[in-house]
């Protein structure tokens, strides 16, 4: 419980920051949007990212790609519009381009690269195989191949809360400002798609899966429950927030649906009931914390209570932007009528393997190999010590102190490849530097008897 004590007020500090976030809101927006079926929306440019809009009409904001829209009007503020002259421009399509239309080698508006979360071959628990230590060091390389599009696929099964704030952070503060960032989903579920949440472009792959997000904890398995999974349920409203998506959805994948199960859990309502409405005209989702006032209704559904998308319902409920098998229907789904995928040709892979990607994929069979050895590292380095304290001849002592030290700097390269090491089998950063510090004195102390 001590752990479980330290996740949840992490999630709680996580959620105390990201509220800060939602407080500003304009009093007043009038710029226009010209979609290219003609409908003229009037609101308010909430961001914009290399000619990608999210745009605040009607009270939702909703992103538009380059390929969605004909002409932006920017309010001046005295009343007046601006046209954005790169939006008035008309569509030119790709068998009309001139030469001279062409994009730039190197143009990173049409650089894209995949990094993935999580795999079958290596791992892809998040929290050991997915971390926030390592979406963070692709950044510079994403920057050094000149890279404006980020796709991160998914594949993973859930993992330890720890590092779901952290991830959203990343992602959030880090990647949003540099990237047009995207999510591809083949499989996210828990802690995977808590992580992707913050993403306001999601794909996914045919056979993707989204959801599933119930909390718990201990080799047993108990579920999360009371303060602890109120502090989590708050966190995962901010998250939403910063993906743009109706805190409701995310409800319904962390808290059951059924009046029982619910009141077990020791929260406030509601339950994670979820209905929805579609507008026939505008294809508008408005949801519904309940079972009942939707006409087509998620949660329950076909006897399970907790809410996960596949991509026919991400698509119908419009979670997901699309559903893509392969680039060249990603990059379709994506606007992307030119794109280069940064990288090298990969065999294991249906899209090259940029800088960034070879990192991730070094990480993880890093990790994997660390994991499945660690037992054996710190068994060697026991034995050395042993070894060498029982020693009675000083010229044979030193050969046991060095495969002492030869096995703590395994362990040391473990934790330096991957840091979240030491909260699974030390707790504490202190913890760990208690414990080199005091495994260090025994090696000294064992070559001097």
């Amino acid at each position: 419980m001590k752990s479980l004590g330290r996740i949840t007020r992490f999630l709680a500090a996580g959620a105390l920051a990201l509220a800060t976030l939602c407080l500003v809101n304009p009093a007043f927006a009038a710029d226009r949007l010209t979609l290219k079926d003609g409908r003229v929306l009037e609101g308010e440019i909430v961001r914009e990212l290399d000619g990608v809009i999210w745009f605040k009409s009607g009270g939702a904001t909703i992103m538009y790609t380059p390929s969605e829209y004909t002409k932006l009007e920017r309010d001046t503020g005295a009343g007046e519009k601006k046209e954005d002259p790169a939006s008035t421009q008309p569509a030119v399509k790709p068998a009309e381009r001139t030469e001279e239309a062409k994009p730039r080698i190197g143009d990173r508006n049409k650089r894209a690269a995949v990094i993935t979360f999580g795999d079958e071959e290596n791992g892809n628990m998040v929290g050991i195989y997915c971390t926030a230590d390592v979406l963070r060091q692709a950044i510079p390389l994403l920057e050094q191949e000149n890279v404006g599009i980020v796709v991160i696929r998914f594949k993973s099964g859930g993992g330890a809360l720890l590092e779901l704030q952290k991830i959203s952070d990343v992602i959030h503060n880090e990647f949003k400002p540099k990237f047009r960032v995207a999510a591809w989903i083949d499989s996210a579920i828990s802690a995977a798609a808590m992580s992707a949440h913050c993403i306001e472009e999601i794909y996914f792959t045919p056979q993707g899966n989204y959801g599933g997000c119930t909390a718990f904890y201990g080799a047993s398995l108990v579920a999360m429950k009371g303060r602890e999974l109120e502090e989590l349920l708050f966190a995962m409203e901010k998250i939403s927030a910063r993906g743009l998506y109706d805190p409701k959805i995310m409800r319904a994948m962390q808290i059951s649906a059924d009046e029982a199960g619910f009141s077990a859990l020791g929260v406030s309502p509601p339950t994670g009931a979820l209905s929805a409405d579609i507008d026939p005209d505008t294809g508008k989702v408005t949801w519904y914390q309940d079972a009942t006032t939707g006409k087509h209704v998620l949660n329950p559904s076909g006897g399970v209570n907790i809410l996960t998308f596949d991509s026919v319902t991400a698509a119908k409920f419009k979670f997901s932007r699309g559903t893509a098998a392969n680039l060249e229907q990603l990059a379709r789904a994506m606007g992307l009528t030119e794109v280069e995928w940064v990288g090298k040709q990969d065999r294991r892979f249906i899209w090259p393997v940029s800088k960034a990607e070879e990192m991730t994929l070094k990480f993880r069979q890093q990790t994997k190999i660390d994991e499945a050895n660690f037992r054996r590292y710190v068994a060697n380095l026991n034995e050395a010590i042993g070894r060498a304290r029982a020693e009675q001849d000083p010229s044979n002592r030193g050969k046991f102190i060095g495969k002492a030290r030869e096995a703590l700097n395994m362990i040391r390269n473990m934790v330096r490849n991957n840091p979240n090491f030491i909260f699974f089998n030390w707790g504490t950063q202190e913890e760990y530097d208690r414990w080199l510090e005091e495994v260090e004195r025994v090696i000294r102390d064992s070559g001097r008897r």
